[in-house]
């Protein structure tokens, strides 16, 4: 800030901090975002998954498939 104020460049370097500061919100907006939509799907996923552990124990009983351990 110093050096700034003792070269005048003041200006210069409010309109680069301001640029790098858009820049930054933008990245962070875009992450949290991807980020929301990766857990949606995990937790859609992991919903999902007990249902077709049923359906799959009740096809295998219905068809009287040998299931062991």
């Amino acid at each position: 800030i110093l050096l700034a104020k003792t070269f005048n460049r003041q200006p210069a370097e409010i309109a680069r901090y301001s640029a790098e500061n858009d820049r930054q919100i933008e990245l962070q907006v875009r992450q949290q975002m991807s980020g929301q939509w990766f857990f949606a799907i995990v937790g859609v996923f992991m919903s999902v998954v007990p249902a077709v552990v049923y359906l799959v124990a009740a096809w295998l009983i219905l068809h009287e498939v040998p299931v062991t351990a």
